[in-house]
């Protein structure tokens, strides 16, 4: 099918995980299937391991972008040895962990722009991961309180900073929870105990009280504005996050989105937004991470037809 010029436009921003294939005639086959609707294609960790450099040649070999999905983390001086094999590879995008810090996100500049110069590629556009996609604010609370437990908190809420970590990682108290609980008689569950009586979910009222529920906003600003300082092109955050952060950095500045649906998905029964395409866009995303609402239909003619649809819902919104 023949695209217009807003659907191209729409075609180069959508990309699709090549993840759980388990064999690289797999990887051909959904790259030669999606390609006239998708621009670029993420090889992940899990696709990288099995294939190696395979995966991306083969992505390339059909006109198609990699984003090479492979989160570095480490010191600086190996994260520029990775940022420039990612360049001789001659991929769109790779990315980093922003917190790996300013010194390592510098050096991953480095190595990609010296890579580039030295194989006669593109410099790659570089990434930071913020907050992983799969961690609510909960859950982000829970593991920040290392850090929690050193900001300036009134010294009155400081058990409740003990208490919020010594909670199970649930985001609702369950009755296999209170069973639990009810077998330890510790000193720390019987507190536990109240704030079930008292609250129903304690975890919403700590997090208000010790003044944690914009958390994870606050961290993506801060490792967003540490990934421009560093001279890195963008971000990878939840479309949720975008607000806080779109309006505090130039406008050239990309945010890739994981997680986003089809067009046409509703909102579910507890009206939690659903990011489509169309609003993806319209809170300033960039680069639309999309998968199963384009690789679950069952037959080829459903899937790129599905792919055709997010194009069109994106079409609308450029």
């Amino acid at each position: 099918m023949e695209l217009t010029e807003k659907q191209q436009q729409a075609r180069k921003m959508v990309c699709l995980p090549l993840d759980g294939l388990d064999t690289m005639d797999a990887v051909r086959a959904r790259v030669e299937e999606l390609s006239p609707v998708v621009g670029l294609f993420k090889v992940g960790k899990e696709t990288y391991t099995r294939f190696g450099p395979e995966a991306v040649k083969t992505v390339q070999g059909y006109g198609a972008n990699v984003f090479l999905d492979l989160k570095y983390h480490d010191i600086p001086n190996t994260v520029k040895g990775a940022a420039d094999a990612a360049s001789q590879l001659g991929v769109y995008m790779f990315n980093v962990h922003a917190s790996g810090g300013l010194e390592m996100m510098q050096a991953a500049r480095e190595g990609a722009q010296t890579g580039a110069e030295k194989y006669g590629t593109e410099v790659p556009k570089i990434t930071a991961v913020t907050v992983l996609t799969s961690l609510d604010n909960l859950r982000y609370v829970q593991n920040s309180l290392p850090v929690i437990r050193n900001l300036p908190i009134r010294e009155d809420y400081l058990p409740d900073v003990e208490l919020l970590c010594a909670f199970p990682f649930s985001n609702a108290i369950n009755a296999e929870i209170a069973i639990r609980m009810e077998r330890d008689d510790s000193k720390k569950v019987e507190m536990q105990k109240r704030y079930l009586d008292a609250y129903g979910n304690p975890f919403e009222h700590l997090i208000r009280r010790l003044g944690l529920e914009n958390l994870i906003p606050d961290s993506v600003l801060n490792f967003a504005q540490m990934a421009h300082q560093a001279g890195l092109d963008g971000i990878v955050c939840s479309a949720a996050d975008l607000y806080a952060v779109r309006d505090k950095l130039p406008s050239d500045f990309m945010y890739v989105t994981p997680g986003i649906a089809g067009p046409n998905t509703p909102a579910g029964a507890d009206q939690k937004r659903v990011f489509t395409p169309g609003n993806a866009l319209d809170d300033g995303s960039n680069i639309l991470v999309i998968g199963r609402a384009i690789t679950q239909p069952k037959t080829s003619e459903e899937r790129i037809q599905a792919g055709y649809e997010v194009l069109e819902d994106m079409a609308k919104h450029l």
